[in-house]
């Protein structure tokens, strides 16, 4: 049996051939109706020891294969949402948070061109919120980029709710960590910001992963 995780890398090579390919109508007709069989699949990503795909020939480890693709994003994508819905899906909750430091902290060049909507996520938005993220990297990115007006709900909502709900559902169950602290001291003396005060006034959804 092929994993899913190798179906993801070898379609998701098309968009490394460059916008000539990647952004022909017809490639996008297709990626549309092939991202829906990944809506169910974690992928193996849950642990980035079962990200090595060197047994799979013309693959390299996905932990190398996702960078090319953010990098191929941010410079040539002009912000494709067929592209950018690709780019979410190793970023779920359940998936190593390895993925979510690549695009936060070493790639935020890309963020404002994830301009997606909840609503054109192939993914739930819920399985992007819980659980909650915990890796520190990804916390303190979702926050700087909050702050810097880099993530916002008019021009990057997907991602604004990622960051915000993060942020919040962190300091309050991990009141009295360090980063907790350090995160809620940056947020009050920057209280008047509109992002902090969707933290700050930040309650727990209802809504559950589907």
């Amino acid at each position: 049996t092929v994993p899913p995780l190798v179906h993801y890398c070898r379609l998701a090579s098309v968009f490394l051939a460059g916008p000539d390919v990647s952004l022909d109508a017809e490639c996008k007709d297709c990626f549309c109706w092939c991202s829906a069989s990944f809506v169910g699949a974690s992928y193996s990503a849950r642990r980035r020891k079962d990200l090595d795909l060197r047994s799979w020939p013309g693959l390299l480890p996905f932990s190398d294969f996702f960078p090319r693709l953010l990098e191929q994003f941010a410079g040539e994508s002009y912000g494709d949402a067929v592209f950018a819905c690709w780019l979410l899906v190793p970023l779920q909750a359940e998936c190593d948070s390895h993925f979510r430091r690549l695009l936060f902290a070493e790639h935020p060049e890309a963020l404002p061109l994830i301009r997606l909507l909840p609503s054109q996520s192939v993914v739930p938005l819920g399985r992007f919120l819980e659980p909650a993220e915990e890796d520190p990297v990804v916390l303190e990115a979702y926050a700087s980029h909050l702050l810097s007006g880099k993530l916002t709900p008019d021009k990057t909502p997907m991602l604004f709710e990622m960051a915000t709900h993060g942020v919040a559902s962190f300091v309050r169950s991990k009141a009295d960590s360090p980063l907790a602290i350090r995160l809620l001291s940056l947020l009050q003396h920057n209280k008047h910001h509109e992002a902090v005060q969707k933290v700050l006034n930040w309650e727990r959804s209802t809504e559950r992963p589907s």
